[in-house]
């Protein structure tokens, strides 16, 4: 089964570096296989990060001025991505999520 899931995320999202360790240690806990792994940190606040996965891959958008997150989950196999996205904001402690999950 393939599946997509669209997230808004709200919380603080001011420490890129939480941020983008937060969503590894999310996709590791769910049992997802990181093939590799990549950010950008946009001055003077933001950061992109994409996660490649054996299943398919991640990514996140961050507007910390807004307190606002989106994360992509692309899953194809047994691991829905809705596993990865609770467990990321969990870690990150948000305080609302918005989702869309589509079935390809």
């Amino acid at each position: 089964m393939r599946y997509t899931h669209f997230s808004k995320v709200q919380g603080d999202f001011a420490d890129n570096n939480k941020t983008y360790n937060y969503l590894l240690l999310a996709a590791h806990n769910a049992g997802m296989t990181i093939l590799q792994a990549t950010k950008h940190e946009f001055y003077p606040q933001g950061l992109t990060a994409a996660i490649l996965l054996a299943e398919s891959h991640i990514t996140v958008h961050t507007y910390p001025e807004e307190g606002i997150a989106y994360v992509d989950c692309f899953t194809c196999g047994n691991i829905p991505p809705h596993t990865v996205i609770r467990e990321f904001c969990l870690l990150m402690e948000a305080s609302e999520i918005t989702s869309t999950e589509v079935y390809r």
